[in-house]
């Protein structure tokens, strides 16, 4: 075999290892989003308005309209105890050494809130 037959060869599988772990990396991340997701769902449904209105048309017709709200009140983003906490550089957890009151062990040291506990062991 020439050495440049087997460098091509060497460079092939290294290209094709590399688009494995991307995909393989790619996989992962969709399958922890999709857990946060459903444990989202679990615990807390966003609570919506619904917002009717009623028009009269000039045929004497009445058409309604029904329109969905988000409610981006329903939840603080500064309250530690809030589900919507922001907390990054430049808003930092206080108090810093908060920690809620319904920590689960789920093995490995690890702890999470009861709910997403519940929803990771169904």
């Amino acid at each position: 075999m020439a050495p440049t037959q087997c460098y091509t060869d060497h460079m092939t599988q290294k290209a094709s290892n590399h688009r494995n772990r991307k995909l393989i990396g790619a996989v992962v991340c969709l399958a922890i989003l999709f857990a946060a997701v459903l444990v989202y769902r679990q615990g807390h449904r966003p609570v919506n308005l619904v917002v009717v209105s009623k028009r009269s048309s000039r045929a004497g017709q009445t058409q309604t309209s029904v329109a969905t709200v988000f409610n981006k009140a329903q939840y603080s983003t500064t309250d530690p105890t809030s589900p919507w906490v922001v907390v990054n550089k430049q808003h930092p957890l206080s108090p810093k050494d908060y920690a809620p009151a319904d920590l689960t062990s789920v093995g490995n040291g690890q702890f999470m809130r009861q709910a997403a506990a519940k929803a990771l062991g169904q």
